[in-house]
């Protein structure tokens, strides 16, 4: 087996082209000016939280009204069953 112990020289142009390399996806200050504050952030959650909340209470009411209309139509069953003497 043989061992290879040799090093790669590196220059300090290659070392400062490496360096240059890792920052090339670095975000800069105006990209970061251009992204949402915390308190933009937590203002849209609250209107999507808000919006959510009223769409809950929508289908909350409308499961309520299916219920009661629900109900009824089984009361009316029942009274057009007594009328024409049908026994279930």
């Amino acid at each position: 087996m043989v061992k290879k112990n040799a090093k790669t020289k590196i220059t300090t142009e290659k070392l400062a082209l490496m360096v240059a390399k890792g920052f090339e996806n670095t975000a800069t200050k105006d990209d970061l000016e251009k992204l949402a504050t915390k308190e933009e952030m937590r203002s849209g959650f609250r209107v999507v939280t808000n919006s959510l909340d009223l769409i809950r209470a929508d289908i909350r009411d409308l499961k309520i009204s299916a219920e009661v209309d629900v109900k009824d139509l089984k009361h009316r069953v029942e009274q057009l069953e007594k009328k024409v003497s049908i026994s279930v």
